[in-house]
């Protein structure tokens, strides 16, 4: 590891860590206004990357990003109330 430089991760990395899916990233990037914007981008713009500590501020206000458990009782919430059910 270089010292002084800071831990990168790239949207293939974030996949993995809150095993979303490809597109559901991109919508939680696309759509919170909150998700940290990345810090440069390689490959001719096609790789962003983001710091590994903003990563890691964005997901305590997220808990199910790394809970599979909240993960699932987020979406059945979102499914009932999209039928209308209790909030």
């Amino acid at each position: 590891m270089v010292p002084n430089f800071p831990r990168l991760c790239a949207q293939a990395d974030l996949v993995r860590r809150w095993n979303y899916s490809r597109e559901g990233l991109r919508n939680l990037i696309r759509f919170d206004p909150n998700f940290p914007e990345p810090i440069t981008a390689v490959n001719n713009g096609r790789t962003r990357l983001w710091l590994v500590s903003d990563v890691e501020d964005y997901e305590r206000k997220r808990p199910w990003l790394r809970d599979d458990e909240a993960k699932r009782r987020r979406i059945v919430h979102g499914y009932m109330r999209s039928l209308g059910g209790p909030n």
